[in-house]
C-alpha cells in the first residue's frame, strides 16, 4: 500500500470492551496478540487499515496505519460498534430472556462470561470469504490459510510494527483462480471461494446492493452462492453487514441450543445475534466453569 499515513485514535468506553474477548469469539481471525514495550495489545488488517489496539484504563487506544486518515478513523469506530450502547442491549436481550427461570438464568450466566464482547463490523466481503473458509475447519487453520491468501494476494501494508498485509479483492482472486486456492491448502473450499469472486468480481452478484436489501432477500441473495449456506449467510449478515437480529447456528450452537434449551431456541430479539456470540463464548470457553 503506497502513500500510506499513520495516527492513532482513542475510543472511549467504560464497560462491555475486552480486547483478548471481542478477538478469540469467532467472529474475527486476523487479529493476534503482540507485546511492544511491555504492553499487550491486538495488531491486524480490516478494511484496509492495520490497528494495533491497546486497552488504558478507560479507553481503547488504536495505532493504525491506512491510506487516508478520515477513511480510517470512521472505520475504525464502525468496526469496534461505538454508536452501539451495549448496555441497553444487554438489558433487551435480558428482557426476552424472561420466558422462564432457565432461560433467564442460563442467558445471564452466558453474558457474564462474555461481558466484553461487541460485534464488529467488518468489511463484507471478507466476511463471506472468512466464513466459507470456518466451514468444518479450526480456529487455528482458518487463521493460517486466511493469512496466507492475504500474503500471496493482498497488498503489503508496512508499519512501525512490520510488514502486514490487506485482503484481497474479489478480481484478483478471480484472476488467480480455484487452482491457486488449491495450492494454498483451501481444499474443497476452493471452488467455492474461486466461484464467489468470479460472481462478484464479474458483477453478477452485489454484495453493495445486500446493503439496501431486506434480511429475506440479503439472505437470499448470498445463498444462492456456491458454497454459502444458511450459517454462513447469518455470519455475514450479523458481522459483515451489522444486522444484529441474526442468530448463526453452527455446531457449537446446536450444541449449546440442545443443551441449554431443550432443542428450542428462544426469540432474544433485535440483539439475537449479540446473545449468540455470548453464547457461543460461554460454551467454547466457559465450560470448565460449569
Amino acid at each position: 500500500m503506497k502513500n500510506t499515513v499513520s495516527g492513532k485514535l482513542i475510543l472511549p468506553y467504560k464497560e462491555y470492551f475486552d480486547l483478548p474477548v471481542i478477538f478469540d469469539c469467532g467472529q474475527a481471525f486476523r487479529f493476534y496478540p503482540a507485546e511492544r514495550n511491555g504492553v499487550t495489545g491486538f495488531e491486524g488488517v480490516a478494511g484496509n487499515v492495520f490497528m494495533r489496539a491497546e486497552a488504558n484504563d478507560d479507553h481503547i487506544i488504536v495505532f493504525y496505519t491506512a491510506s487516508d486518515t478520515s477513511y480510517a478513523e470512521g472505520f475504525i469506530k464502525k468496526y469496534f460498534d461505538t454508536s452501539l450502547d451495549y448496555g441497553a442491549a444487554r438489558e433487551s436481550i435480558l428482557e426476552h430472556a424472561k420466558v422462564n427461570d432457565s432461560v433467564l438464568n442460563i442467558t445471564r450466566l452466558a453474558m457474564e462470561r462474555g461481558s466484553g464482547i461487541r460485534i464488529l463490523r467488518q468489511e463484507p466481503w471478507e466476511t463471506l470469504i472468512t466464513f466459507i473458509t470456518s466451514q468444518n475447519n479450526n480456529i487455528p487453520r482458518i487463521r493460517g490459510l486466511i493469512e496466507r491468501l492475504c500474503r500471496e494476494l493482498g497488498d503489503r501494508i508496512e508499519t512501525e510494527y512490520g510488514s502486514f498485509y490487506s485482503f484481497p479483492a474479489a478480481e484478483r482472486i478471480a484472476l488467480a483462480g480455484e487452482n491457486a486456492l488449491k495450492e494454498m491448502k483451501f481444499g474443497f473450499r476452493a471452488g467455492y471461494i474461486s466461484s464467489c469472486a468470479e460472481k462478484i468480481s464479474s458483477g453478477q452478484v452485489s454484495l453493495e446492493a445486500v446493503e439496501d436489501m431486506n434480511d429475506e432477500d440479503a439472505f437470499n441473495t448470498l445463498t444462492s452462492l456456491r458454497g454459502v449456506g444458511p450459517k454462513v449467510a447469518d455470519c455475514v449478515l450479523l458481522f459483515g453487514y451489522g444486522r444484529k437480529s441474526r442468530f448463526p447456528v453452527d455446531v457449537w450452537m446446536k450444541r449449546a441450543v440442545n443443551e441449554l434449551f431443550a432443542g428450542v431456541l428462544p426469540d432474544f430479539g433485535e440483539y439475537a445475534g449479540l446473545a449468540q456470540q455470548y453464547f457461543f463464548y460461554s460454551e467454547r470457553y466457559g465450560s470448565k466453569d460449569k
